[in-house]
């Protein structure tokens, strides 16, 4: 994660795009005694990520730590996993604001540190969680219940004024 550049295309009003792509998985390292195992499908909880952001995470870690001693060295490892999706972020930030794209840095002052405040946002957040599972070498992404998951981010942008056409056109 640390050794990621943030790339922004053109008008990109998403981001997390890779400079380079991960290397080609040999299908038969997972014999290799203590090889890196990588994982198929996968479906996240989108909802609880978008509703909590990286922060709402790291507070449930640190309600965690202090029940479950035992569990303290996984916990680290959660932490640093988590700030270093975070520096990727601010990374993310950073670009958008440098080349002038006022739309991604507005949201990146929220998402993905805390919960999703809009239909666009949500959107943001699903990507960035794409580009880290890729950067994990997670090969298949699902979308799950997309509907479900944002449907509430939907109601929340059009009860602030955006239009189905402006949410159409996003998700697109």
């Amino acid at each position: 994660c640390d050794r990621e550049e943030a790339l922004l295309i053109g008008d990109d009003i998403f981001g997390f795009n890779r400079y380079h792509a991960c290397l080609p998985i040999d299908k038969h390292q997972d014999k290799i005694e203590g090889a890196i195992r990588f994982s198929g499908n996968m479906i996240i909880d989108y909802a609880s990520f978008l509703k909590s952001g990286i922060n709402g995470i790291l507070k449930k870690i640190d309600d965690f730590y202090g029940v479950n001693e035992d569990s303290h060295e996984l916990y680290d490892c959660m932490k640093l996993c988590l700030k270093s999706m975070e520096n990727i972020a601010l990374k993310y930030k950073n670009l958008a604001k440098k080349e002038g794209n006022t739309k991604l840095a507005k949201a990146l002052e929220n998402v993905p540190m805390n919960g999703a405040t809009s239909y666009y946002e949500a959107l943001i957040d699903v990507r960035f969680l794409s580009y880290i599972l890729r950067l994990a070498r997670i090969q298949h992404i699902t979308l799950g219940r997309f509907d479900v998951y944002m449907k509430p981010y939907f109601d929340m942008s059009i009860n602030s004024g955006v239009s189905e056409e402006e949410i159409l056109e996003l998700t697109e």
